[in-house]
């Protein structure tokens, strides 16, 4: 749409053309939802993301290795997230996407989580080891 604008800097139109204006700036879908952020809560995966500024809601996408597409894996009016159908040892990949009544917004960019059984636990840390100068420089000896 094309405003004309008269000498005094208003709309040949009046104030109509000018709210008619700013509506249409109102009337888009809203932005990509920035900041996803991952982590574990109990046995779920709990995703988190900045507020998106005229988002009704949000989709939630995750990868489907096997379909090699995303599929839609809930929706929510908040800026988090649970999915609790996850398995131990697998890798997840999310997507994020705003929604309002004049569409969806692009992915966010995606965020991913390796999910790993309740009793696996990084290795220790280890203690009481000793450098030496024997035959090899590049060993550490055990004093256990």
């Amino acid at each position: 749409m094309r405003i004309s604008v008269g000498k005094a800097g208003k709309s040949d139109y009046g104030d109509f053309a000018e709210g008619y204006a700013r509506d249409i700036e109102k009337n888009k879908a809203p932005g990509i939802p920035q900041c996803v952020r991952i982590s574990m809560y109990e046995e779920s995966v709990y995703i988190e993301w900045d507020t998106v500024k005229s988002a009704a809601s949000y989709y939630i996408y995750r990868w489907n290795e096997k379909k090699s597409i995303w599929d839609k894996n809930g929706t929510t009016s908040d800026n988090t997230y649970f999915d609790s159908n996850v398995k131990d040892n697998t890798k997840y990949w999310y997507s994020i996407t705003a929604n309002n009544k004049y569409g969806e917004s692009e992915g966010s960019d995606a965020v991913s989580i390796h999910v790993m059984k309740e009793t696996e636990q990084p290795p220790n840390i280890p203690v009481n080891l000793n450098v030496t100068k024997g035959e090899y420089t590049d060993k550490i000896e055990n004093l256990m």
